[in-house]
Parts: C-alpha cells; structure tokens; sequence
C-alpha cells in the first residue's frame, strides 16, 4: 500500500528545518566566538635595558592586564638605554586565527614617549620566518584622556608570535599601555602540562629542582622558590613529565635573584622515553642542537619560548652549556611544558 506523503511544508522549508536540526546535533559547543589572548610570552629587544625599573614598575607584561588607559605607571615603557627600534614580542603559546590586533599607545608625556612609526610583523612558523602585517603611523594621548585603542590589523591573519616594533630614531623612553590580540581559532590547541617532577645534578640548599616545576614561580624574586645549583657553574637538570607526550615547546624563566647574575644561557635539550637513553633534541628553527635564552630582568622576568616542534618525551634533559655571571651557581626560577593534542581534536576556541 503506497503511503501518502502528509508533510505539506514545500522543499526550502524542509532544507530549512534540516538545516536548523543539524546545527542543533552536531554545532553544539562548536560555535566560533572571538576572544583575547591574555596568556602570551612577552620578549624584547634588549633584557638589560627593556623597561624602567623603579618604584612603579613599568614591566612588559603591563601590556596583557586588560587596563587600556592607565597612568604611565601601568604601562610598559623602555628604559632610556634603549633608543633605537626597541620591540616587543608576543608569544601566544599555539597558533591562532587573529581577526585584529589593537594597539593602545603610552600614556606618558604624550607623543614623546608613545610609539609612532610602527612595524607590525607575524610569523606562523614559531618565530623562524617573518612577515609585515603593516606599517601604522600610531596616535598618541597623555593619561587621563581617554586613550582610543588603534586596530593596526583587521585582516584574519594566523600566528604564533607577533612583533612591534618602534621605527622612528630620537626617542628616549618610548611605550604601550596595551596590546589586544582578538583570535577566533586555536590551530594547534596546545595545552600546559601539570604534574612535572625534576632532578638535577646538584642543588642549594632548600632550592631545590622540583621548585622550577611547580608553576608558582614565573615571576618570583625570592631565591628560595627557584632552583640553584651547588658550586657547579654547569649543571643540568632532567624533567619528568609523567608519561610520554607530545612536546611542542617550552617556557622558560631564567634564574631571578635580584643582586646575582646566575642565568643559564645556552644549552641542550635531551629527550627520552625511558629515562635511559636520551637523544639531543635539534631546534627546528635553525637546524643545531644548541638553544639559547636571555636573561632575566628582576620583577620583569619575562619568558623564554623555546620550540620544540612536537616531539615525543617522558623525560626532558637540558644540560647547560654557557651561562651568564661569572660565579659557580647556575639556576631556574620556572619551567612550562606545552604538549600537543591528540590529532584530531577540535580545535576552535569556544
């Protein structure tokens, strides 16, 4: 017996309706919002010379805070060694979609201290090829009046880093108040481990390995809660992730003991499956098996990102080769492990 057809709607209601029951299935929890990056490594030009360090703290990582028209004593400004093309660099920790990028200029004297010329470059590639994302000509207001933020990029553009630079001479002191980077997708969707354990080959005192593992000590200029070694100015230290992951890099904080140079500044990277054998690991950026880290800058003590190009560990060894200071104690204040997604994980941020 032929069955009647009583659905009476026409063919581009159905297609409608089809199409709202599918976004009902399988969109949930999928749908692509916009949001602001506020966890990246910041880098600059010069570590020695990178920020004023006085009472007011005018440190780079003032730049994230979510403040868009601060006093001067918010912002990040350089410090008047540093005059020519300083730059700032962001690690945003994966790579993302960024719809725009917004720039709030400093605050402080006006356009004297602000940024003016400006370079904007992004690199996809983990900081190994670069390319300019524009040149903006950046207005400039003193605080209190209200600071206008200035999209220097509103094409979608991917990225793991972004950089800008200053590019005009015969400024002493020059600065941001704030930087907003506007993503819609998470590419690689990177995530930090938890639960490292570490040993080294030797330690000071109560400054001991796993304190440079415990994700409390980023910023820390207390000597305690960092790691040290004892009168050894070469020492290394191996990492215990747990189990095998999939690595892709590494935030480092140099050793930050205000009074004291005692920062590892070169190295190598080891990996292992079983915590026997280990193989150097080659950085993929230029090919060696040597990385290398600046150092660090009292309450500034911005990161270090170091690429690893997703490789296969248990166990992370990074035996120094090269430090900076001329005493015989070398050390970390915090190591962050970023680890990759299992392939085919979602990858939009929601």
């Amino acid at each position: 017996m032929k069955k009647t057809n009583t659905d009476t709607r026409s063919t581009p209601q159905r297609l409608m309706l089809f199409g709202l029951m599918a976004l009902v299935m399988f969109g949930a929890g999928r749908t692509v919002r916009a949001t602001l990056i506020t966890n990246a490594v910041i880098d600059v030009t010069d570590y020695s010379s990178s920020y004023i360090n006085g009472s007011d703290q005018r440190v780079t990582r003032n730049t994230l805070d979510g403040i868009l028209t601060p006093p001067a004593q918010t912002n990040w400004e350089t410090a008047n060694a540093e005059a020519n093309n300083p730059s700032i660099t962001y690690f945003l920790n994966n790579l993302y979609t960024l719809n725009s990028i917004t720039i709030y200029n400093g605050t402080d004297g006006g356009s004297s201290r602000a940024f003016s010329n400006t370079l904007i470059e992004v690199s996809s590639d983990w900081g190994k090829t670069w390319a300019t994302q524009s040149i903006q000509n950046l207005t400039s207001t003193a605080y209190p009046t209200t600071n206008p933020g200035q999209a220097v990029s509103n094409t979608p553009v991917n990225a793991t880093q972004v950089r800008i630079t200053q590019l005009s001479a015969n400024k002493i002191n020059v600065g941001l108040a704030e930087v907003q980077f506007d993503a819609s997708r998470n590419l690689t969707k990177s995530s930090l481990i938890t639960g490292v354990t570490a040993t080294a080959s030797s330690y000071y005192g109560g400054r001991v390995p796993n304190n440079c593992c415990d994700g409390l000590n980023k910023f820390t200029t207390d000597a305690e809660l960092q790691w040290l070694s004892s009168a050894e100015p070469l020492p290394w230290i191996t990492f215990n992730l747990g189990s095998i992951k999939t690595v892709n890099h590494l935030t480092i904080y140099n050793q930050n003991t205000p009074g004291y140079i005692r920062d590892v500044a070169t190295f190598v990277i080891s990996n292992s499956l079983d915590g026997v054998t280990y193989t150097p690991v080659t950085n993929p950026l230029d090919g060696t098996t040597t990385f290398s880290i600046k150092t660090s800058r009292g309450t500034d003590a911005s990161g270090n990102a170091v690429y690893l190009g997703n490789i296969q560990a248990k166990y992370l060894k990074l035996k120094t080769l090269t430090k900076y200071g001329a005493d015989n104690y070398t050390g970390l204040s915090e190591v962050e492990f970023w680890i990759a997604p299992r392939r085919g994980s979602m990858v939009t941020i929601q």
